[in-house]
């Protein structure tokens, strides 16, 4: 402790060495009243984004990681870029991201955040994921979800595929529903408003294809979809989400029948 009576980093680092669980690991930490240095923090948000700002850390080396105050906004993935004395800089793709509290309880002077890291070559560096093309599946499904499978977000690649459904049948139709209830009406086998049948089937394939999309569409938009906008994520898996993406694209492809016959009807 200094003469001011303030708690110093090394102190803080031999406390938490000898109370650690036995592993002789030594706990990470940018605790109460320890300063901290500016870096800047860049993240990929969910939708594909690129957002940046400045943090209070202290990178304590490869071995023993990075520490941020103990409400840092950081998470996995994260890349924390530190400028060095000699100008250059250093940048820490962030994993294994904790908070870490006090050993002692009460007081949280010593809580934290704690992270692992790997140093990224400049060239590697965060960037915009490229978008993805996704072979096999609609044009507009990939355009709609690649950004979000480079990134390996397959919930969002599953709903943005699925707002893309919903976005053009409200475009071709002019419907102001959403979801289940824009696709029940659209695709209401008495009268819908688009015609996705296949072009050389007959009256009664027609009439099982209508009854079928119609559901098909219904259960996109309450299976899939809907889930996805609201609550907790479902961590979906890659090969899950590609299947979900193929039901997207077929789905998509019928619309495409729709709107020939539309354009048709003109």
């Amino acid at each position: 402790m200094d003469s001011g009576g303030a708690i110093t980093y090394g102190e803080v680092i031999g406390v938490y060495r000898n109370v650690s669980s036995g592993s002789g690991r030594m706990l990470d930490m940018l605790p109460h009243g320890i300063k901290g240095k500016t870096m800047n923090l860049r993240r990929i948000e969910d939708d594909g984004t690129v957002t940046e700002f400045d943090i209070q850390g202290q990178d304590l080396g490869h071995e023993h990681g990075i520490t941020f105050a103990v409400d840092a906004d950081v998470e996995d993935g994260d890349e924390v870029t530190d400028t060095l004395p000699n100008g250059k800089t250093k940048t820490m793709r962030l994993r294994e991201v904790q908070v870490l509290l006090s050993p002692f309880g009460g007081g949280g002077r010593l809580d934290h955040t704690g992270a692992k890291y790997d140093v990224v070559s400049g060239k590697a560096a965060l960037r915009q994921p490229t978008p993805v093309s996704l072979p096999g599946l609609h044009p507009l499904i990939s355009t709609a979800s690649g950004s979000q499978v480079a990134s390996r977000h397959y919930d969002n690649a599953v709903f943005d595929a699925f707002k893309a459904i919903e976005d053009r049948v409200k475009s071709l139709t002019g419907h102001p529903d959403i979801g289940k209830r824009l696709m029940t009406s659209v695709f209401n086998e008495q009268s819908p408003a688009l015609d996705v049948t296949s072009h050389s089937s007959d009256a009664s394939q027609k009439a099982d294809e209508r009854e079928g999309f119609k559901f098909l569409f219904m259960g996109g938009a309450q299976a899939l979809r809907n889930p996805r906008g609201h609550g907790p994520k479902l961590h979906t898996g890659e090969q899950e989400a590609m299947e979900m993406l193929a039901t997207a694209s077929l789905l998509m492809r019928a619309l495409d029948r729709a709107e020939a016959r539309l354009v048709g009807q003109q």
